[in-house]
């Protein structure tokens, strides 16, 4: 016959930094490299770290800008001239 247990009590926040050394007793010597290894792939994806020129970065904040309108002219008409001008 199974037996069913529900436990139950309030979830607590803890920050990284204050639990991170009773998780580094836990792992063993290959579970170390493969932290590592994946504490080089968060730093080479953070913003400003990595492979990331801070030119390419740069470049990407403008592109976020509304375009200024002419009078009697759309939004898509501003969108393929900056398209065109790009592209030559």
């Amino acid at each position: 016959m199974p037996t069913t247990y529900c436990v139950c009590n309030y979830p607590q926040t803890k920050k990284l930094e204050d639990i991170l050394p009773q998780i580094l007793s836990h792992l063993g010597p290959d579970n170390m490299e493969n932290l590592k290894k994946l504490a080089e792939q968060f730093k080479k994806q953070s913003p400003g770290g990595g492979n990331v020129p801070a030119t390419i970065q740069e470049d990407d904040d403008e592109d976020d800008d509304v375009p200024e309108l002419v009078a009697g002219e759309t939004f898509e008409a501003a969108a393929e001239e900056k398209v065109a001008a790009a592209s030559s």
